[in-house]
């Protein structure tokens, strides 16, 4: 009597066992989602065209002819952010036919390469100025975006910026920023779980990679025209610009964008790792 009890019960068990197997496969979320818990979906990043090459949004990458190195490698990293690239004229004046252009340096190591990163950025900008852009992204070929950066997702915080702050005048993605101040507006992603703080720029340099809106053109070509980098090595373009980040809306990232990648300076004429 009590063994045939026994086998009803274990039978009736199996029963549910099986009937519950069925209910899981068929309702997933029966059972395996805590009442409490919120299922939210997977952040995407928005495929802003900011750059598309035409005259009115142009990324320009600086990239002297012999560092091929550089091109390869910021080639295949702005393909995977969806950034096309415009190669930049760049000027070599330690190539023989250039070194007129270096009379009256202060030195022949260093002198040359400010020259050069002065004539590069200043065409850049007159470019721009000659096609009637909207704004210009000015790249040099050693830029590389930091890890916690998905390329996917670039274009889109630039977007996310120029909306949350629509009187811009610089946006900048990388560089060595002395003094800036956070700014009210919302963070802005730059991959699936990282967010960058927007700040006002008021003390930076280097000239690795920014977007210059036309309303900042004559303003910065006047500043890099007449900096006199033939002077002394403190006086390059990234120093005769920083008037500009007193009057106008400087934007950047905390932590930033990227950095200037490790390799040899054609400027310093030795091997550097900045790591800002």
């Amino acid at each position: 009597m009590i063994k045939g009890v026994l086998v009803a019960l274990f039978v009736m068990a199996a029963l549910i066992f099986v009937a519950l197997e069925r209910l899981l496969k068929t309702q997933p979320n029966v059972l395996r989602t805590p009442v409490n818990e919120t299922i939210l979906p997977t952040p995407t990043p928005t495929h802003a065209a900011l750059f598309d090459n035409s005259s009115a949004k142009m990324l320009i990458v600086l990239n002297l002819e012999h560092r091929k190195d550089r091109q390869t490698i910021i080639s295949n990293l702005f393909a995977a952010a969806g950034l096309p690239i415009r190669w930049g004229q760049t000027i070599n004046p330690r190539l023989p036919e250039h070194r007129h252009l270096t009379e009256g340096c202060f030195d022949t190591r260093t002198c040359p390469g400010q020259v050069g990163c002065q004539m590069s950025h200043i065409w850049a900008i007159e470019k721009a100025v000659r096609h009637g852009a909207d704004w210009v992204a000015v790249v040099e070929d050693d830029f590389m975006f930091h890890d916690y950066v998905d390329p996917a997702y670039v274009q889109s915080a630039f977007a996310q910026t120029m909306a949350l702050y629509p009187d811009w005048d610089v946006i900048a993605a990388s560089l060595n920023t002395f003094s800036a101040s956070t700014m009210a507006a919302q963070a802005v992603s730059v991959s699936e779980t990282k967010k960058l703080d927007l700040v006002r720029i008021h003390d930076a340099q280097t000239t690795t990679f920014y977007i210059a809106r036309n309303t900042i053109f004559k303003p910065l070509l006047k500043a890099f025209k007449e900096c006199e980098v033939k002077r002394d090595y403190s006086t390059a373009i990234d120093q005769c610009w920083k008037p500009l980040q007193h009057t106008h809306l400087w934007i950047g990232y905390r932590p930033q964008m990227g950095t200037q990648g490790p390799s040899f300076s054609d400027i310093e004429s030795v091997n550097v790792n900045y790591g800002f």
